[in-house]
């Protein structure tokens, strides 16, 4: 499966990981996290993101 969504975190940790490729980003799940962003705009506590991975059964999602 692949899906999208935003990650958010404070401006300057953002910046500090954006684009990064030693980094490799996990949700609690286990899906994979990757920007799909090519440039961060400034200021930005948000970036896209690319999600891949086998999700948890619906039953298993948290609300």
């Amino acid at each position: 499966m692949i899906s999208s969504g935003e990650i958010c975190m404070p401006p300057d940790t953002l910046r500090q990981v954006f684009g990064r490729e030693d980094l490799h980003l996990l949700t609690d799940d286990g899906l994979r996290l990757r920007f799909s962003e090519k440039h961060l705009p400034a200021a930005s506590d948000a970036a896209h993101a690319d999600v891949a991975g086998n999700p948890p059964p619906q039953s298993e999602w948290r609300h």
